[in-house]
């Protein structure tokens, strides 16, 4: 008789448990569902560019999975980038010309509460394939010693230098993604910490407000 009575003690409270983690797991889910945004920053550019990137993450609830779904990370990207003026008509002059161009870099993932820890931990899993660059052809500036400036056009390889550093700095910046700890919602403000997987490099601190609720 003790010996079921045991039993019965110890499947409802692994019961509880079970129901605990999932409430507290679908808690975070529903709370984190929506698109949050980041301040510009800067983003360090291994070419002559100068790089700063705002970041959305837009976390899209799944009908069929309470915990989970799509997450889509875009970054509206502002870089500014030299133009060299030696021997040619593009930017006539002895001024130092740069050119600014404005670009969207986006990728998608999914994402899932952590059964191990559902109260502030999130899976991510990022799609590589997914990433791309977008520049606005008619978002280009150009400047002549901080200045305004006109040129005759602007050279293709000034793009592509561009949209190459776009996507080194996004594969750096996200792709090693897999894991948000200590994730927090107080108000309108997100924050987690994306770990670093480097024992001398300290995790990645993030801040995001709430940009809205999204329909799925």
């Amino acid at each position: 008789m003790m010996k079921k009575t045991f039993l019965y003690i110890a499947s409802a409270f692994v019961a509880a448990s079970l129901l605990t983690s999932c409430g507290s797991g679908n808690s975070l889910a529903k709370k984190i569902e929506g698109s949050w945004q980041g301040n510009p920053q800067a983003i360090a550019s291994s070419g002559e560019g100068i790089i700063t990137m705002t970041d959305e993450w837009a976390f899209v609830g799944d009908d069929n999975k309470a915990t989970g779904g799509d997450l889509i990370i875009t970054s509206m990207a502002s870089v500014e980038w030299p133009l060299s003026i030696a021997g040619d008509s593009i930017a006539p002059g002895a001024d130092p010309y740069a050119v600014t161009v404005s670009a969207t870099v986006s990728l998608n993932a999914v994402w899932d509460i952590d059964q191990h820890d559902p109260d502030d931990e999130i899976v991510v899993s990022i799609d590589p394939k997914t990433l791309s660059v977008s520049i606005d052809p008619d978002a280009v500036a150009v400047s002549a010693d901080g200045k305004p400036a006109t040129v005759d056009s602007i050279p293709g390889e000034i793009y592509a230098s561009v949209r190459r550093e776009l996507l080194k700095s996004a594969q750096t910046r996200f792709f090693p993604v897999n894991h948000l700890d200590d994730v927090e919602i107080k108000g309108d403000v997100l924050k987690f910490e994306i770990p670093s997987g480097q024992e001398k490099k300290g995790d990645v601190k993030i801040r995001l407000t709430r940009q809205g609720d999204l329909k799925h």
